[in-house]
């Protein structure tokens, strides 16, 4: 299978309690290129197919990295593997946290 196909779907999720987090927007770091994208709305990012690190995050105010997490995954040729990023309930400094969708 072609390479070009090969992607990491990622869709950044907050709790409506906590709606302020909606003003800040989440930040998805993979092979050292950092992108900002939309919370609930799944992002696409093309990869080479091997082991990649995926890390979110989001800024506020105060803190500057705030509900950072991190994974590990292995990505297959030609797949399309799919994650869910959660941010923390209430507080910023608090971790996120990234599982396979």
């Amino acid at each position: 299978m072609s390479t070009s196909s090969t992607s990491i779907e990622i869709t950044p999720k907050h709790s409506i309690v906590n709606y302020t987090w909606a003003f800040f927007k989440p930040k998805v770091t993979i092979g050292g290129n950092t992108t900002k994208y939309e919370w609930g709305k799944p992002a696409a990012i093309s990869v080479a197919p091997r082991q990649q690190q995926v890390q979110v995050h989001f800024s506020t105010l105060f803190v500057r990295r705030a509900g950072k997490a991190s994974i590990t995954i292995d990505v297959q040729p030609g797949a399309v593997t799919r994650l869910t990023y959660k941010a923390p309930f209430l507080f910023s400094f608090f971790s996120g946290k990234i599982t396979p969708a």
